[in-house]
């Protein structure tokens, strides 16, 4: 009968040293307790970044916490994780949770052979996907700002539609200045306010001068007086504006 050559202990110590080689200081050897004489368990530290050899791109990092029981890989490892304390953006517990779940979907494909490498790769594109900084808290203010904009319905559409269909915009093609107003040229019409508004003031000054004529005493000559001032005003009506004919 042949014996089996599988030896669990072998195969942990040829994986731990590869991990070490590649991860150098992101692996940590935590424990090795001793159950036995050939029966070791041991607990392992893997700090998994997204970008190993560029660290300043690196916002989210993880710890991943491997319990490697003496049969691993028969048996699967113990894995726990956590945000590593130089990671600039913290993982919610929720985001951790996920990761671990597709850690479990990974050990599960491997059962039987050693897998850490392949739980440490897992773990890395997971943190790609999420490589982003931590979001810069918002002010009161710009939180009063952004209400706002959301309570308030945009109004440039509304103010553009009015002015558009405003009636004291000139059409297209068309000059802004008036020239006819009802019939009359503005320079006629300008003419006619003259006249009108001198015949007003005459009438005006004929009222003053009879309201004092009324109050004084009459005096020698009074009469030619005011037959001479009457022979000075006007006529009552003014001259008619002109009509829709004179303006075409």
């Amino acid at each position: 009968m042949m014996e089996d050559s599988f030896d669990p202990e072998a195969e942990q110590e040829a994986e731990r040293m590869c991990l070490e080689a590649v991860m150098m200081d992101e692996y940590e050897e935590l424990s090795a307790e001793q159950l036995s004489a050939h029966r070791t368990r041991r607990r392992l530290s893997l700090t998994i970044l997204p970008y190993p050899s560029a660290h300043e791109a690196n916002h989210v990092q993880a710890v991943l916490e491997a319990t490697l029981e003496p049969t691993y890989p028969v048996l699967l490892p113990l894995v726990s994780l956590r945000n590593a304390p130089t990671a600039s953006h913290k993982l919610s517990e929720a985001v951790l949770q996920e990761m671990g779940t597709r850690l479990a979907e990974v050990s599960s494909e491997h059962a039987g052979s050693v897998h850490l490498m392949a739980l440490v790769e897992a773990a890395r594109e997971f943190l790609i996907a999420r490589n982003e900084p931590e979001p810069q808290p918002v002010s009161a203010h710009e939180q009063m700002i952004r209400r706002q904009r959301q309570a308030s319905p945009p109004m440039e559409d509304e103010a553009a539609s009015s002015v558009g269909a405003s009636p004291l915009l000139p059409p297209a093609g068309r000059s802004a200045s008036i020239d006819v107003v009802d019939g009359f040229k503005l320079d006629e019409l300008e003419e006619e306010l003259q006249i009108n508004l001198q015949a007003q003031r005459r009438r005006k000054k004929k009222a003053k001068r009879r309201g004092r004529r009324s109050i004084e005493p009459a005096t020698p000559g009074g009469e030619e007086e005011q037959r001479r001032e009457s022979s000075e005003e006007e006529p009552a009506h003014a001259t008619p504006p002109p009509t829709r004919g004179s303006a075409e």
